[in-house]
């Protein structure tokens, strides 16, 4: 078995399946004191409005902000997610142009990690 040790944020989405996301220490292993963050989005090339599942999860953070932040306002996900949570997933509004996230976190300490993922339409 191997010995690296492995940090798992589990985000479970309600679609009716499990979704794991899962950070490894060999990844994101440079600073202890920085935050370390999970991005993902369901599928990264959609067809012109088609929504895509975002899913986030950090640890080490005392702060996130996630842009854009376009929930679509009926999505069974939020429950009680926003912009600023440290974890959280949601549907997206329907994506009518490339599309990237960014999720932004810091720590108590200040130190800060940026992720991004990007969603582009089908050519």
């Amino acid at each position: 078995m191997n010995k690296r040790w492995i940090l798992a944020v589990c985000l479970l989405v309600l679609t009716g399946s499990m979704s794991a996301l899962i950070i490894t220490n060999r990844q994101l292993h440079a600073d202890r004191e920085k935050p370390l963050a999970y991005l993902e989005v369901d599928r990264n090339t959609v067809s012109y409005g088609q929504p895509v599942i975002v899913g986030w999860a950090t640890t080490r953070a005392s702060s996130c902000k996630l842009s854009p932040y376009n929930p679509d306002p009926r999505s069974a996900l939020l429950k009680g997610v926003s912009q600023r949570s440290l974890k959280g997933a949601f549907s997206s509004r329907p994506i009518t142009k490339d599309t990237t996230y960014v999720l932004r976190c810091m720590s108590p300490s200040g130190k800060t990690t940026v992720e991004t993922v990007t969603v582009r339409l089908k050519t």
